[in-house]
């Protein structure tokens, strides 16, 4: 001991002693997670306000007769909002360095409908979207050619019930033991809760029979002639209309074909984000070259928030006006046929700062 500390000075034998002291309080093969029955997870406010319906607030899971039980409370009830999945990824051995990111299985508790609000009426005659619910899991598998990866496997249990602002579903403990550590008992799993609302894709086919219009990108469609697309508004959420598509047009020049989309409201160039409730619109272009084809077909994406995306002589580019996205893509000599789909979606993500540790055997 003289030895150590002629050679360490005091305060690194002082270290020594407190770590050695720490060591000794915890007992062997024990984890921070060790003995917690129960968890409660809170989460801050979205600062703007329209990410409201969005929002994740408070996540408590507990361990009561062979199941985690687990209730999820939003800011505003789920009948005034959109699809909402809520995901837990299962550390099921409390060992961050197995599996895949750690995690050995992935629950799902969701409501409700990609292609309309909650409080939507049923198109088919028989369900609400708010009467949609279903618990799903996916778990690892043998990958072909070694290694592992992930494929969905309904293991079964019981869908989430829904009451106002909170939804309630439960996780058999048998499944986290079957894939965790037979030395061990501790888990942890981290919760994401994603809502989204699609609109149904707008499509239409045009030929290039003429010289076509010389049509400027400046969000404005008064120059513009010929066939519209419809859509009829109202199929996304209440505050989500700045994506929801009305209509679809197409014209050409020699050397572009030009995309019209329009919009049930203004708001898509001066979409706000949020640090909590991370999410913005998108709409994506699928320009697809018709037989005879010169040229490859086109995908791609233009995010809420912006004014405008390329420039002059761009593979594509676009502009933002109050309630109308005009883009431009290149056309090759003799490509006189194109079909073109125009697809709006809007997914936000709001995840718990912190993870939920339990033990499968804690009194």
């Amino acid at each position: 001991m003289l030895a150590l500390h002629r050679h360490t000075g005091p305060f690194v034998l002082a270290a020594v002693v407190l770590a050695a002291a720490a060591a000794a309080q915890q007992a062997p093969g024990t984890t921070p997670n060790s003995g917690k029955r129960s968890v409660t997870l809170s989460d801050p406010a979205a600062a703007n306000k329209d990410r409201a319906w969005s929002d994740a607030r408070e996540f408590k899971a507990e361990i009561v007769d062979g199941e985690i039980r687990c209730t999820l409370r939003m800011e505003k009830p789920f009948v005034e909002g959109m699809f909402t999945c809520v995901e837990l990824d299962f550390d099921c051995d409390d060992k961050p360095k197995t599996g895949i990111d750690g995690a050995e299985l992935r629950v799902r508790a969701a409501v409700g409908s990609r292609f309309q609000p909650n409080n939507a009426e049923p198109t088919n005659g028989t369900m609400k979207p708010l009467e949609h619910v279903r618990l799903s899991t996916t778990t690892l598998d043998e990958a072909d050619g070694g290694g592992r990866r992930w494929i969905h496997h309904q293991l079964g249990g019981s869908p989430p019930v829904i009451d106002d602002a909170v939804m309630t579903f439960s996780v058999p403990t048998r499944w986290v033991k079957e894939r965790g550590d037979r030395y061990g008992s501790t888990f942890s799993f981290g919760v994401e809760v994603m809502t989204s609302c699609s609109d149904q894709p707008i499509e239409l086919l045009h030929t290039c029979g003429d010289p076509g219009l010389p049509i400027v990108l400046d969000g404005k469609t008064a120059e513009w002639s010929g066939a519209v697309a419809v859509d009829p508004p109202g199929e996304l959420h209440e505050r989500l209309r700045c994506a929801d598509l009305t209509g679809l047009r197409l014209e050409h020049s020699e050397s572009h074909l030009f995309v019209a989309v329009d919009l049930a409201e203004p708001g898509f160039a001066g979409w706000r984000n949020d640090s909590d409730v991370d999410g913005r619109p998108i709409l994506t272009f699928y320009v697809e070259p018709l037989f005879p084809r010169y040229q490859e077909p086109k995908r791609v994406a233009l995010s809420g928030g912006q004014a405008s995306v390329g420039r002059d002589k761009a593979p594509w580019m676009a502009v933002v006006g109050e309630k109308t996205v005009e883009a431009a893509f290149e056309r090759k000599s003799g490509q006189s046929r194109f079909r073109v789909i125009v697809h709006a979606d809007v997914e936000f993500r709001d995840r718990f700062a912190s993870r939920v540790g339990l033990d499968l055997e804690a009194k």
